[in-house]
């Protein structure tokens, strides 16, 4: 009786491939042996009898691929970016008015802080998720299934943020294509939007307005009135109950600003990664030229000085804690899921940080002391720490002299919420999903899907003490 071989393999993602020759069946009966290796322990099984079907029809046995995940089509394509995915609104506008408001050099001390301990170690955290498990921000949670709501949560948080942070774009548009024009319309009180306290900053009294303060407060400079007046109209509006009819000229810069992200994407890492030649070249570019600029501008020292200027006493406000904390993130792009996304295309042996098995497995040795120690504890106590630091310094959103109603805070915490409450939801679901008791039910929650026979033998890791305490 004629014997044949069919030889399981087994990957290191946990996947199992058959390979078997294109040969065709006949209806005799047959003794096939099979043999699964598995990598990790070389477990055999072999002489399993099978029965072929009694057909004369003859049949080939195909065999199944899993498709290829999509590529960045050379690694300066995902490092660029990654580069200009950070260099974006969150530096070039919000971190100098942040350093500005805080104390200027005094800010840098706990952003520093924060950067070490937090900032790069979920930075590359991310790029490790994302690169080893080939996934996106809500599938990559396969490897602690009860936390999926993160990966939700994270997305939603994404696009909340790119409401007002295409709007910021459009604005930037709008000035853009004002000043194509003979006269910056920021510079002159002649406009149609200008009140009749508006004044020329280069004929303004300095000993009349002190130290600016007063200046700021009366909105008196053009450039002020330009955009409160002439871009937003803030004048014709009585409050947020108020908004008012949209504008068609930043509707159009919006619209304008929505089909390059389209075209951008469209066809996924392949015309993301030559667009972001230009996107992320050329801000450094346009730094480079505004940094010459500024420089070369009457007062600029004085400019300079109260940047570098150091006020301890600003350290003990919490504050500037919580600004800096926050803007890490808005720096470095973690928290959002695009860094797992990004790292989702590299190849799966691209030297990145990974975390201590997948490292050793991929590249052959682990991550330091220092980054197993962020990513374990200082890390995870860091974010504890902002998240009930802003709560108990929270103050109610004003603008100026306007104070929002209780209404509109409360809408802002509803949505804040709305991302967050997604994790123990989807907790929850998932527990009183999977099957078991209610230690099994546990244990399907925290162990990676690949691992769930682990459930099944009752050998959690998870459970066990030293696994929490081993670095």
């Amino acid at each position: 009786m004629p014997k044949s071989k069919i030889l399981i393999q087994g990957h290191t993602d946990h996947r199992l491939s058959v390979v078997v020759p294109f040969n065709e069946f006949s209806p005799e009966k047959k003794d096939v042996e099979l043999i699964l290796v598995k990598e990790q322990n070389g477990i055999q099984y072999t002489n399993n009898t099978i029965v072929a079907p009694d057909t004369s029809q003859k049949y080939e046995v195909p065999v199944l691929e899993e498709q290829e995940r999509e590529h960045w089509g050379k690694k300066i394509d995902f490092l660029l970016s990654v580069v200009g995915f950070s260099v974006d609104l969150a530096n070039v506008w919000r971190f100098p008015y942040l350093c500005y408001k805080n104390g200027g050099g005094a800010f840098l001390i706990p952003y520093t802080l924060f950067l070490i301990i937090a900032g790069m170690p979920l930075f590359y955290m991310e790029l490790a998720l994302g690169q080893y498990n080939r996934q996106g921000a809500a599938t990559v949670w396969k490897i602690c299934p009860c936390f999926k709501g993160v990966g939700y949560t994270v997305i939603l948080i994404a696009l909340y943020v790119g409401f007002y942070y295409n709007v910021i774009i459009a604005w930037s548009l709008y000035y853009l294509a004002s000043s194509f024009t003979s006269e910056l319309p920021w510079t002159t009180c002649g406009n149609a939007w200008n009140t009749p306290n508006c004044t020329d900053p280069n004929l303004l009294n300095a000993s009349f307005f002190e130290n600016g303060t007063k200046y700021s407060k009366y909105k008196l400079t053009p450039a002020a009135q330009f955009y409160e007046r002439g871009v937003l109209h803030l004048h014709e509006s009585a409050g947020i109950h108020d908004l008012g009819l949209p504008r068609w000229q930043l509707t159009l810069c919006l619209f304008a600003v929505l089909i390059v992200l389209f075209f951008s994407l469209w066809k996924g890492v392949k015309t993301s990664g030559k667009v972001v030649w230009i996107t992320a070249t050329l801000p450094y570019v346009v730094l480079f030229v505004l940094l010459i600029r500024g420089i070369t501008l009457p007062g600029s020292s004085k400019g300079i000085s109260a940047y570098l200027h150091i006020d301890f006493r600003r350290l003990k406000e919490p504050t500037v804690w919580i600004d800096a904390a926050t803007q890490i993130f808005y720096s470095l792009g973690a928290g959002f899921g695009v860094l797992i996304a990004f790292a989702s295309y590299n190849k799966f042996d691209n030297n990145c940080y990974r975390f201590s098995d997948d490292i050793y497995r991929m590249l052959g040795f682990k991550p330091g002391l220092y980054w197993r120690l962020c990513w374990k504890f200082v890390s995870p106590a860091f974010l504890l720490f902002v998240v009930i630091t802003s709560i108990v310094t929270y103050n109610p959103l004003s603008y100026d002299d306007y104070h929002f109603p209780p209404w509109a805070n409360q809408a802002g915490w509803a949505i804040a919420l709305s991302s967050m409450i997604l994790v123990p939801i989807y907790f929850i679901y998932k527990f009183f999903t999977v099957p078991g008791t209610f230690k099994q039910k546990l244990g399907y929650c925290v162990t990676p899907e690949s691992e769930y026979y682990l459930v099944q033998q009752g050998d959690i890791r998870q459970f066990k003490l030293q696994h929490w305490l081993t670095i």
